[in-house]
């Protein structure tokens, strides 16, 4: 993988050196063509110059449109085209997710939800260390409160999840293990009860 990845590398960089050549071509022709007192030669070069530049644009606007920025990394440069393709995928999550430019994660990290169809991999949490007999909620109260949070999808969803466990009076009636199981769920989910 690292052979291949150097092969990629260096074939970028002679592309690179080859564009930088026929550019250095380009005006020491039309250099020479001014001196020369040929400006219909010189104008032609100009012409056929930016003739190329233009339709490199509307390529790169063309593929841009889908997400495909590498036209535009030729003509500016590849930091500038990673740039442009970050906020499309931010203004095109659903687009970006489609044509497979973004993953589900990275999708839930933009608009707060999984794509719409996907199911996140189940992870078992692990079982709280057992309570002193009558102390505590019993585990299927408990497993409920906790999927509750964990599948409460955006921000106010989860606070209207939390003011509804509050006001069964569930908090209250935590051992301390539940509770603080309860609260790393929150502050996995970046929530604090404050």
């Amino acid at each position: 993988m690292g052979n291949l990845r150097t092969s990629q590398a260096d074939a970028m960089t002679e592309a690179d050196r080859g564009i930088a050549e026929l550019e250095r071509q380009y005006q020491a022709n039309v250099s020479s063509a001014i001196a020369d007192n040929d400006y219909q030669r010189a104008q032609a070069l100009l012409n056929e110059y930016n003739n190329g530049y233009t339709r490199d644009l509307n390529t790169a606007k063309t593929l841009a449109a889908y997400g495909d920025f590498s036209g535009y990394a030729g003509l500016y440069g590849q930091e500038t085209a990673a740039n442009m393709a970050a906020l499309w995928k931010a203004q095109n999550p659903d687009l970006a997710y489609n044509t497979g430019r973004m993953s589900a994660e990275e999708y839930k990290a933009i608009t707060g939800k999984y794509p719409k169809g996907y199911q996140p991999a189940y992870t078992p949490q692990p079982e709280p260390d057992p309570e002193p007999e009558g102390k505590g909620l019993d585990t299927r109260g408990m497993s409920t409160i906790l999927s509750w949070v964990r599948n409460a999808g955006d921000r106010d969803s989860l606070s209207n999840v939390v003011k509804q466990i509050a006001q069964s009076n569930a908090l209250k009636n935590m051992s301390e293990t539940q509770y603080a199981l309860f609260k790393q769920q929150l502050n996995d989910k970046k929530y604090s009860l404050g």
